[in-house]
């Protein structure tokens, strides 16, 4: 037996995740479910996550971060980076939390049993785990992880170099609980894991998850390098998400030492899949729809329409303004402009932002009637509203209805709705209850909401990263942009760069929009793409702006061509 291979004999006696919900126990399983495990579990959620919900852009991005170019190589990176995240719970202040923490006389009891089995297995253990030199796992995680993976300098007890992006990417995962740790946060969690104390531990929990994935672990030092903000911004995205899937006890087990870790693998891949499936997180695979077929009760887009659609490039993402009066047909010229995107560009679904939640109730059932015509015959996606008060909207308890019609078990809300059905000839919107977790709406394929869900995600909320990546990903549509308070623009401009850096396309649709909010935001859009771009010597209401930063205008001038044409021709908008 390898020194490895005996070692691990002690270190799946660690304990992950405890039972303190009871979930386990009503399905006869264990107490409690080793860290080794459980790092397995966000692994194996990760790679799925990776193939079928990370639009291309998005991959491209973490490729070169974390792949030099080899996306082979970063998937695996990743997946192994995503899985470390929780190393930090081997630790003293961590482990001890069983027994010392919250719980009932049952999982105390059970706690001094683990304790026990784990001492006798040779687990280094403090002597004191109720009075341990505390820190949080994650900020532990920031702390051990550059020199497991290769770093030498001097903070990993080595005389060589800073790995930049090694400590760079610990820092990341040290946030993986909402907020990205301070440097001096992470220094003041030295102390929590001694390497004397844990090193071999830490070591072979790294060792034995790359081996599992087939990475060489020697490898990762020579590819991991986050420098591009939006990279960053997917990497932890991914954690995120991974970690809340492999963490929902409705689909992932807790696993039973001595089980050979290769059952725990393919038992993780399985559940993964399961949980990815049922979330219904594949992202969005827009088919082919003419107009007519997407909008049946107006088969001919009008010429201020068609005149939009002409000026959509045929690939790469882009920025477009659309001005137009009300009642001109915008909303549905965007929708249109965000399935072409989405055929384009991969995106994995689109987000419309209105200025108040009475708009975005409104705005909603028309992106319901939009998505029963887009989506395959029979496909089900998940439809959020993104407010405060979406849960008190009739439009979400229908959601959650046809939700509960497909087979799924609704979980908390309960409505006299009739139940939606999915017909042969039509997609269906629905809504998994999981998405009205903090956060968690964004991530759901299509949403309509509040402005400031994007005003805000570049800023230091709790897990910003998710609401960002998760906008990062799709096609975004802020509606009525000129009626935001002077804060919400000012805000607006910083999530503009940042949705521009990381591969995401907007669309803007306003009656009246001031010159100086539209020159604001085409320069701040610039400013995410890196490109000054030029610009012809073209007029018009509808401003398009390439991946290249060149901006084109068209569309009808001062008398525009619908002001002749009979009422009853007019789209709503």
């Amino acid at each position: 037996m390898s020194v490895l291979q005996n070692l691990l004999r002690t270190v799946v006696l660690a304990w992950g995740k405890t039972d303190l919900s009871g979930d386990s126990a009503r399905r006869g399983g264990s107490s409690w479910t080793p860290l080794l495990a459980h790092l397995l579990d966000v692994a194996a959620a990760a790679g799925v996550l990776w193939d079928r919900h990370l639009p291309p852009h998005i991959r491209r991005r973490l490729t070169l971060a974390f792949g030099a170019g080899s996306e082979a190589t970063a998937r695996r990176v990743v997946m192994l980076l995503a899985a470390l995240h929780d190393l930090g719970k081997a630790s003293d202040c961590f482990l001890g939390q069983w027994q010392h923490g919250r719980g009932n006389a049952r999982t105390k009891a059970q706690a001094t049993t683990w304790e026990e089995q784990a001492r006798a297995a040779g687990l280094p253990l403090g002597d004191d785990l109720a009075h341990a030199f505390y820190a949080r796992h994650e900020h532990i995680t920031a702390v051990v992880l550059p020199r497991l993976l290769g770093c030498a300098c001097t903070e990993c007890g080595g005389t060589g170099e800073r790995h930049e992006g090694l400590h760079d990417a610990a820092v990341l995962l040290g946030g993986h609980h909402g907020h990205i740790p301070h440097p001096e946060t992470v220094e003041r969690a030295r102390g929590a894991a001694p390497a004397a104390q844990w090193g071999k531990v830490h070591a072979a929990l790294a060792q034995t998850v790359a081996d599992t994935i087939g990475l060489d672990l020697a490898t990762v030092a020579k590819v991991v390098d986050p420098v591009r903000p939006s990279a960053r911004i997917a990497f932890l995205y991914l954690v995120y998400l991974a970690d809340w899937i492999a963490s929902d006890t409705e689909f992932f087990r807790f696993r039973t030492p001595p089980t050979p870790v290769t059952h725990w693998w393919r038992a993780a891949l399985q559940e993964a899949d399961q949980a990815v499936r049922a979330r219904r997180l594949a992202r969005w695979q827009a088919r082919p729809v003419t107009w007519e077929q997407m909008w049946p009760d107006t088969p001919l887009p009008r010429a201020f329409q068609a005149d939009g659609m002409r000026l959509v490039p045929a690939e790469g993402q882009a920025m477009v303004v659309v001005e137009s009066d009300t009642g001109s047909g915008k909303t549905r010229l965007a929708l249109w402009i965000a399935h072409h995107l989405a055929r384009t560009c991969g995106y994995s679904g689109l987000y419309m932002a209105l200025p108040t939640r009475a708009a975005g109730n409104q705005v909603a059932e028309e992106l319901r009637k939009f998505l029963r015509t887009v989506l395959e015959p029979g496909e089900v996606q998940n439809m959020a509203l993104v407010h405060g008060t979406a849960q008190a909207t009739d439009l979400v308890h229908q959601l959650l209805d046809a939700h509960q019609a497909q087979g799924d078990p609704l979980t908390d809300l309960a409505s006299t709705v009739e139940t939606a059905t999915c017909t042969d000839d039509s997609g269906l919107a629905v809504l998994d209850p999981w998405y009205l977790r903090r956060c968690l709406a964004l991530v759901a394929a299509f949403g309509v909401g509040t402005v400031d869900q994007i005003a805000l995600a570049p800023q230091g909320s709790r897990h910003w990263a998710l609401r960002l990546g998760a906008l990062m990903s799709k096609v975004v549509i802020i509606d009525e942009a000129h009626a935001y308070e002077l804060f919400q623009q000012n805000l607006l401009g910083a999530a503009v760069e940042w949705l521009a850096e990381g591969g995401a396309s907007l669309v803007v649709l306003s009656a009246t929009l001031p010159c100086s909010i539209r020159d604001e935001l085409t320069a701040a859009w610039r400013r995410g793409l890196g490109k000054t771009g030029d610009e012809d010597a073209s007029q018009g209401p509808i401003m398009v702006i390439d991946h290249h930063g060149r901006l084109r205008r068209g569309g009808p001038l001062p008398r525009s061509s619908w002001d002749t044409e009979a009422p009853d021709q007019h789209p709503p908008d």
